[in-house]
């Protein structure tokens, strides 16, 4: 990944992508592909688009792919909306969003992060960074919002220079994809040269979550970082059911 994968920028006399092949089992798959695409082709989205228009599914590949539904699983009100509470959500969104741009102006410019065990405080943008990922089930996910009555964030983002950790996260396909008849088991993703130490990304894909942790080499353990948020999830999850 170091020497020819992500941190490597894409040949200016080529296409502004690549796709690596790693034809080596592991005790997680029979083999690896990792798509290399420059953001210039494109935001999140489209080039997620563009990427499972390539594929397939499993089951059927006649059939189209099917995505999670956005809407609110939350009760309807009773009646309609009242001009207060419009009023209200308007307000609210106003000042939420004053907020967030403010914080981001502040964060940008004037304030910065602490060193912790999860900043080291200098830039990161080109140096070597470890990859690791996990995943967790949906349905079991669900199971603890709907016991401890909470919503999830349908947005969340971070990309700012001062910033102890990036987040960012995307809707996959809830049936299993197929590339070329061959069955892929695990959907991940990465952004490359972000400044922040610790990086973590989320995507829906088969009935599960697939979380992947970009972090600092040498700075955090990649190992280790994934056994603290394991363990976080089983914590949460006993205190939820049991």
């Amino acid at each position: 990944m170091e020497k020819g994968g992500a941190r490597q920028q894409l040949p200016e006399n080529r296409p502004l992508w690549e796709v690596l092949i790693f034809n080596y089992p592991t005790k997680n798959a029979a083999g690896n592909v990792i798509f290399k695409l420059h953001h210039s082709l494109g935001d999140g989205y489209s080039i997620m688009g563009a990427l499972l228009s390539c594929l397939q599914r499993l089951d059927n590949p006649s059939m189209p792919l099917t995505f999670p539904s956005r809407q609110s699983n939350s009760k309807p009100y009773r009646h309609s909306p009242g001009f207060l509470r419009l009023m209200n959500r308007y307000f609210s969104g106003l000042i939420n969003t004053a907020y967030d741009f403010g914080c981001s102006l502040l964060k940008s410019t004037l304030i910065e992060d602490d060193k912790s065990s999860i900043r080291s405080g200098h830039g990161v943008e080109s140096g070597p960074f470890a990859i690791t990922t996990t995943a967790f089930s949906i349905e079991h996910i669900k199971q603890i919002k709907t016991k401890l009555q909470v919503a999830t964030a349908r947005y969340i983002y971070g990309t700012l220079n001062n910033s102890s950790l990036m987040i960012s996260n995307m809707i996959g396909p809830v049936e299993q994809m197929s590339l070329a008849s061959i069955p892929i088991k695990g959907l991940y993703f990465t952004v490359p040269g972000v400044p922040q130490s610790l990086q973590v990304t989320m995507v829906s894909y088969a009935e599960k979550l697939r979380i992947g942790m970009s972090v600092e080499k040498g700075f955090i353990d990649p190992n280790k970082f994934k056994s603290c948020i394991e363990y976080a999830f089983e914590a949460i999850s006993k205190a939820a059911l049991e």
